[in-house]
């Protein structure tokens, strides 16, 4: 049991894994900010709405050795993220611990680098591009061009080979 919380330590270092990992993509404040929010949910449920336990295990994670190599990006943008925390809806379950988020961000050395923006586009957005790149043809050469007469004798042979190769099977396992 820790703090009233039913947690163990092996729960705590795979949030902490999964979240470094998530964040080492993220380009802007507003992704960090979702996965904080996101991880207070957990703690949350984790914690059975204990607020002490669930700022405790934040600061936890957030001060985890593994996670602030990707923190110390944002830790460049402090004034940015609490100004967000405190004014975005989306983040409003965040808003009792931005004072815990200030403190570790202040801690932490600001290390730039990743460029973040405030908010990234939209995600119909991203995906739009993304399938824009895709759908560009792929140019392929091919040095060898095999006469079509050739490529229809290979093929007849190969069909020959293969009734025969049936035929021979069929009259063994019949």
């Amino acid at each position: 049991m820790y703090n009233g919380c039913f947690i163990v330590e092996v729960w705590l270092e795979e949030k902490v894994r999964v979240l470094a990992s998530e964040l080492r993509y993220a380009r802007s404040i507003d992704t960090y900010l979702v996965k904080f929010s996101s991880l207070i949910y957990e703690l949350e449920d984790q914690c059975l709405g204990d607020y002490g336990c669930i700022r405790d295990l934040f600061k936890r994670i957030l001060e985890h050795p593994a996670l602030i190599r990707e923190i110390s990006t944002l830790a460049c943008h402090v004034d940015e993220v609490i100004h967000m925390i405190q004014g975005d809806p989306r983040f409003k379950n965040l808003r009792n611990y931005g004072d815990l988020v200030e403190e570790v961000l202040k801690k932490t050395t600001c290390i730039g680098e990743k460029e973040l923006v405030a908010t990234r586009e939209p995600t119909f957005r991203v995906e739009r591009e993304e399938r824009v790149k895709l759908e560009k043809p792929t140019i392929t050469s091919i040095k060898y061009k095999l006469p079509l007469e050739l490529l229809l004798k290979i093929a007849l042979i190969v069909a020959i080979i293969l009734i025969v190769l049936g035929v021979l099977f069929f009259t063994i396992f019949k």
